[in-house]
Parts: C-alpha cells; sequence; structure tokens
C-alpha cells in the first residue's frame, strides 16, 4: 500500500516528542518493505535553533540570592519572556494534504504524533496519551495552551473515525475505549520504542559533565519540561526531607524547558532553602543528556501523565536507573526494571531513593532489566510491527480504488 505520514518534528527543545518522531521518521525513510511510506508534511521543523538558545535558567541559578519566592518567580518570568524560543506553529494544512492524498494515490494515511486529525482515506491515528480526561485539573490539559475544548473536538472527531488506533499499552488502549468508545478490535498496542540516540555511543564527554555544570556529588536528574503534571515540587519536597531528616544531602539535576511553571519551582527551591542543590539547566545539547543520565544515581520519573513515556526507555538504554511514578500503565511500560512511587506522597519517592542509593545489587539488577527492555523496543522494531498491522489491513483496502465515489 501507499502510506501518506503525516508528521513533524518539532524543535528539540519539545522534549521526548522530537526525539520520538525524529526516531521514527529516519526509520521510515530508510525501511525496507512492500509498502510505500510517503510524506504529507514537512518532516523537519527548522524554527528556531540550537544555537539560538539562551539559558535563562543557567544565568538565574549562579545568581544564588536569597529572596522572597514571589520575588524570584517574577525575575525568573522575565528573563524567560525575553528569551523564549519559537513556538511551533500550528498551520491549517488539511486541503494541502488532502490535495496530496490525491496526486499521490494514496490508500492509507498514518498521523505519527498525538492529535492528528481525519482523512478522505482510511487513517491510522496515534495516541500518547488522553491526560485531559484522566488528569482534567491540570491547566496545561484543561485552560491554557492546547486546552480541554481543543483536546476533546480532536479526540471526539478523530478517534471515532479512525481504521486503526495505536497506543502504547493496554491501559492506555482501555482509556480510548472508555472515553470514545470506539472498537476495541481497531485499537492497537505498539509498545513505545526507547530512542535510537540512546545506543549510541555516550562516552565522549562524561568524564567533565559534572564540572560543566557544577555538579559536585550523587545526583538524581529529571529530564521534563517545565509543565505543573512534570511535578517537580514533590521531587523537590522529597529532596528537603531527606535533607532535614536524614541528613543526606543528594544533588538534583532538572533539564528542560519552561512552559510557564519554572518560575514557581524556582519559588519552591529558594523556600525549601535547596538552591545550592538544584541545578536547573534548561535546555541541554543532546550529547549533554546522555552523559548526565549516565553519571546520574537514577532518574526520577516523577509525572502525573501516563501511560507511555519516553524519558524511562532513555534511562534503560544508557544504564540509568529508574525510579517512576506509579501511575497507569506504568507497571506494564516497565515491568519490575524500575522502582516505582506514588507522585503525590514525598515520602515514597525518599524510600524509593533511598532503597536505590544504598542497595548496590538491585540497582544492577534493575540497569540489567532496563537495558534488555531497550534492546527490544527500538524503533526499527516499532515501525516493523506497524508494518505487520499494515499487512493485516491491505486485505480490506484493496476492495475499492482511488476515484470510488458512492452513487
Amino acid at each position: 500500500m501507499r502510506v501518506g505520514v503525516v508528521g513533524c518534528i518539532p524543535h528539540p527543545t519539545a522534549g521526548g516528542a522530537s526525539t520520538l518522531l525524529e526516531n521514527l521518521i529516519q526509520v521510515l525513510e530508510t525501511t525496507q518493505s512492500h509498502h510505500v511510506f510517503i510524506p504529507l508534511r514537512e518532516t523537519f521543523d527548522e524554527a528556531g535553533s540550537v544555537s539560538r538558545e539562551i539559558n535563562a535558567f543557567r544565568h538565574l541559578k549562579h545568581l544564588r540570592m536569597k529572596v522572597r519566592a514571589t520575588q524570584f518567580g517574577d525575575m525568573v518570568a522575565r528573563a524567560v519572556r525575553l528569551v523564549q524560543p519559537p513556538s511551533d506553529p500550528r498551520i491549517h494544512w488539511s486541503t494541502q494534504m488532502e490535495s496530496l492524498i490525491r496526486e499521490q494515490q494514496i490508500d492509507v494515511v498514518w498521523f505519527l504524533g498525538q492529535g492528528g486529525a481525519t482523512a478522505s482515506v482510511p487513517y491510522i491515528s496515534t495516541v500518547w496519551d488522553l491526560a485531559h480526561r484522566s488528569r482534567p485539573y491540570f491547566p496545561e490539559v484543561s485552560s491554557t495552551g492546547w486546552d480541554w475544548k481543543g483536546r476533546e473536538q480532536t479526540f471526539r472527531s478523530a478517534l471515532p473515525r479512525a481504521s486503526l488506533i495505536l497506543t502504547g499499552t493496554n491501559a492506555g488502549k482501555s482509556d480510548i475505549v472508555h472515553y470514545y468508545r470506539v472498537n476495541p478490535e481497531n485499537v492497537i498496542v505498539v509498545p513505545f520504542p526507547a530512542p535510537a540516540f540512546a545506543g549510541e555511543d555516550h562516552r565522549h564527554g562524561i568524564l567533565d559533565i559534572r564540572e560543566k555544570y557544577g555538579i559536585r556529588g550523587d545526583f538524581l536528574i529529571y529530564p521534563a519540561q517545565f509543565w505543573p503534571h512534570k511535578n517537580h515540587v514533590n521531587i523537590l519536597i522529597a529532596l528537603a526531607l531527606l535533607k532535614r531528616n536524614r541528613g543526606i544531602v543528594i544533588e538534583m539535576v532538572f533539564t528542560g524547558s519552561d512552559k510557564g511553571n519554572a518560575g514557581h519551582v524556582f519559588g519552591k527551591i529558594n523556600e525549601l532553602g535547596l538552591y545550592d542543590q538544584v541545578h536547573m539547566l534548561g535546555f541541554v545539547p543532546r550529547e549533554d543528556l546522555r552523559a548526565l543520565y549516565s553519571k546520574a544515581l537514577a532518574l526520577t520519573f516523577a509525572s502525573f501523565f501516563g501511560p507511555d513515556n519516553i524519558p524511562p526507555l532513555e534511562a534503560f538504554a544508557l544504564g540509568c536507573p529508574v525510579i517512576a511514578s506509579r501511575v497507569s500503565g506504568a507497571e506494564e511500560q516497565l515491568g519490575d526494571a524500575a522502582l516505582l512511587f506514588d507522585p503525590a506522597e514525598p515520602e515514597d519517592l525518599v524510600s524509593a531513593i533511598l532503597t536505590i542509593s544504598q542497595d548496590q545489587q538491585l540497582r544492577a539488577r534493575m540497569v540489567q532489566k532496563g537495558a534488555e527492555i531497550a534492546k527490544t523496543r527500538t524503533p526499527q522494531a516499532y515501525v516493523e510491527q506497524v508494518c505487520k498491522i499494515l499487512d493485516k489491513f491491505a486485505p480490506i483496502r484493496r476492495c475499492w480504488g482511488h476515484e470510488y465515489k458512492h452513487t
């Protein structure tokens, strides 16, 4: 079949979505299959560049100022506004897409990313999460950005009409069927792939990564954009509890772009007296992120959203132990290769941190199991599974031609 692929690679500051889509598009460009994959949209979004990124977080970190939380938050907000990277523009392109479908004689359209539209030919939707339904109280899925109404209109229009829906876990499938009453047979579970860059040689630059970012001791890493649901605040409370109740100081490295909540997080750092312990690095180059993973005591993935997430898979492939939120689908996605904790209970995170720092045998087993998961869940394997799904759909699609019109 001729498969039209819809998906662009966001700017790297978009986080895990950028890495995932980049990997899938690269595989589709080189995959050997009797299906022909045809891009129906620009595959690279060149708005902005990494070299133009100015790291407001790092400059503010060096200030080491003991000011009131509200003052600190205002300072961050002003600085971030001055260096805000260009946003990914959303262009209405459905008319152009339909023209390409006719011109290229497309049989099936595959929307790679979350929030795909509809098409005049059979199409495959991809769903990463339905957090606006499961966690509607978070502002980023309810009242700002792509708000609740916009998300709901998109999913309610696209999913019931989709020929097939791809999602990463059975928990995700259950949500799709429950919220949108689609045929369960049309929802296919294909586990998320570990990013390909995680398997690259990451030894270069590791030795001086601590010096580069001023990290002095053992540290945890959390690569996550500053959305409220990423739950930076409860991590900070856990660090404060470790310091106050047990006299244990573990440094924390946050990486990721601001999405409106950095000021609040900075204020909490100051309030808890953690400004010498927490490193707010903002967006970091990919090679630095690999090095940070490789040297970290563990990834602390505290997000309230699930069921599928990319950073734990990155950590698996880079030999970094994983502490992750016990959200719907987490056990299914991560198995026993991660320690799970209640993201709303800082004390639960404290226990997980103590366990992974004190039990070296457990730590080694987790690293091994994580590596085994990452080895099997590659972007190539993901695309191969989708090709098998297309194989099963092909006998149905060949029953009508491109010029069919009901009369």
